[in-house]
């Protein structure tokens, strides 16, 4: 029978116009445009029928991450703390407002914990806020790719509409796991074979300086790589905006210098401090 078809096709040809021939070809197209448009219009329905609606718990995040296979331990340890996230999202609330869209920025994602809490603190103070968030996408606490456990963590909070990921180095290319060995993770010996795009904050402050809200600082622990960061974060602040820097403890000597130094400028003002987050304003 198949060899038949193309005999059948070239008798036809001779009696059924070439006029014809294409307006019936035409038609088949458009119906398969519209049954694949169907098939696609149905799968997005489903999946954001899927798509997470309930509000940011931590309990409920850290269970997601370990059924994801990240250790609870890392995911715990590599995060701030629920009480501390609280009382920043709290200290939002007092000093922001809520008549306008909140623009935030994070640095230093891990596998999302923060940025999701951050995230849904700006979403309840308004509807339409976002949350910039900026980090490298490198091997960390034995997590390959912890970008991919953000984005599932955020879909499944329903997150996914309120972040804007960019994955790169604040300033220069440093170190991972805060040059620690974790897990047989050389960061030393894995620094050749890690890439990523570098100096990040410099060029959002030439895009878009004094835009933002909030920021909040999470990433490198050194404190001359953080002192340079919040340089640049001051730049993408807007008067009035909240600054957020977690660690600032005896522990991270280096982060509680970088920060008491920062809260000392004129244009600075220390509006809270748990023993684990500083928070300042700027004037």
């Amino acid at each position: 029978m198949k060899q038949l078809k193309p005999i059948f096709k070239f008798v036809a040809g001779f009696f059924i116009p070439h006029s014809v021939v294409c307006i019936v070809k035409t038609q088949r197209r458009k119906q398969n445009v519209a049954c694949k448009e169907a098939e696609r219009a149905t799968l997005l329905q489903e999946y954001r029928s899927r798509s997470g609606t309930a509000h940011f718990d931590y309990g409920k995040a850290v269970a997601f991450l370990t059924q994801e296979g990240v250790d609870e331990h890392h995911v715990r340890d590599g995060s701030m703390p629920e009480a501390s996230l609280a009382f920043c999202a709290m200290k939002l609330g007092e000093l922001l407002g809520t008549k306008k869209p909140l623009i935030g920025l994070h640095v230093g994602n891990f596998v999302g914990v923060s940025l999701g809490a951050f995230t849904e603190a700006a979403r309840s103070l308004h509807a339409e806020s976002f949350v910039l968030a900026v980090d490298p996408n490198i091997p960390h606490r034995g997590v390959s790719h912890p970008q991919d456990k953000v984005a599932k963590l955020l879909s499944f909070f329903g997150l996914q509409n309120h972040v804007l990921l960019t994955c790169g180095y604040t300033m220069k290319k440093s170190f991972s796991n805060d040059d620690v060995v974790i897990q047989n993770y050389d960061p030393r010996a894995a620094f050749v074979s890690e890439f990523g795009f570098e100096n990040v904050l410099p060029k959002l402050a030439a895009l878009c300086p004094q835009q933002f809200d909030f920021a909040v600082i999470d990433g490198n622990h050194e404190q001359g790589y953080l002192e340079k960061e919040l340089q640049e974060v001051a730049k993408l602040l807007r008067p009035g905006g909240v600054l957020i820097v977690d660690d600032v403890s005896e522990h991270w000597f280096g982060v509680k210098a970088a920060f008491e130094k920062f809260a000392k400028k004129s244009t600075v003002k220390v509006v809270g401090e748990d023993g684990r987050v500083g928070i300042v304003q700027l004037q």
